[in-house]
């Protein structure tokens, strides 16, 4: 945790209207940086716990020269680094956030990257490290094509193995995450791609993100009850066996790595 103390370079925002009030010295207190800002100097932000967090983006953007505050949100530093929310804001206190960002904004421009051929792969990619995250995740959903979009690029799209594994890695997370959306609305032509990933396996120059993501989404969809016919119907027991064999031995074949670097180090002492 990154905490605040007197000896900060971190200028402070004051918002007088809070300041004022009798019950100022139960308010939030945190920092707020941002990679967005020339010169990196963060500012001191005191929030009445009962004000939104809108309140303390609008002043901060308002000193910095940010024209438009619709368009930032704060996230937490320490891990997983979701976004923060009304929810849990009170868990700012001492903290130092980022402002960055909205989830709206992000998945404008992650939405623009998919209207290109070039440019596919790393909006997948993009949306595959942030999809995880349950504000964001919902956020996703609920705007412009949510995840029927994603559902085009892999019945319209020439995908490459990597950006595959991208796009199955962001559908589990956020159907994992997101409140909007469950394993019921699955669209059968994953299942049947991913089925057909693992109908062809290529050894040791397959995909494992993608191997591991499908048969997540794989499992997920069979325990919900919607799937379990189709997967039995195109993936033969064998085929899956021998994957689900192959990913074990990586994982072994990690372990021993490992362990044998673990052992060359203790001979050295």
């Amino acid at each position: 945790m990154s905490r605040l103390n007197s000896k900060s370079t971190i200028e402070v925002v004051r918002f007088d209207q809070l300041i004022k009030e009798p019950n100022a010295a139960n308010s939030l207190k945190f920092g707020i940086s941002s990679p967005l800002r020339d010169g990196g100097k963060g500012e001191l932000v005191f929030l009445g716990s009962d004000q939104p967090l809108t309140d303390a983006i609008a002043q901060v953007c308002l000193t910095w020269g940010f024209p438009d505050a619709s368009i930032f949100a704060l996230k937490f530093n320490e891990p997983p680094g979701y976004y923060v929310t009304e929810v849990t804001k009170k868990e700012l206190s001492g903290k130092l956030v980022t402002m960055c960002h909205s989830p709206f904004k992000v998945c404008q421009e992650i939405r623009e990257k998919f209207k290109y051929p070039t440019t596919v792969e790393l909006g997948l990619k993009d949306l595959s490290e942030k999809a995880s995250d349950p504000t964001f995740a919902d956020v996703f959903v609920t705007t412009e094509g949510g995840l029927s979009e994603l559902n085009d690029l892999l019945e319209k799209e020439k995908l490459t193995e990597k950006a595959f594994a991208y796009l199955l890695q962001a559908w589990l997370d956020i159907t994992l995450h997101s409140n909007h959306i469950s394993w019921e609305s699955l669209p059968s032509s994953i299942i049947s791609k991913i089925a057909g990933y693992i109908n062809n396996p290529k050894g040791p120059q397959q995909d494992r993100l993608a191997l591991r993501a499908g048969l997540q989404v794989l499992e997920n969809a069979v325990i919900s009850g919607i799937a379990y016919s189709q997967v039995i119907r195109e993936i033969p027991l064998a085929n899956l066996n021998h994957i689900i064999s192959y990913m074990l031995e990586l994982v072994v074949f990690r372990c021993m790595g490992e362990w044998g670097q673990l052992r060359y180090v203790s001979q050295k002492f």
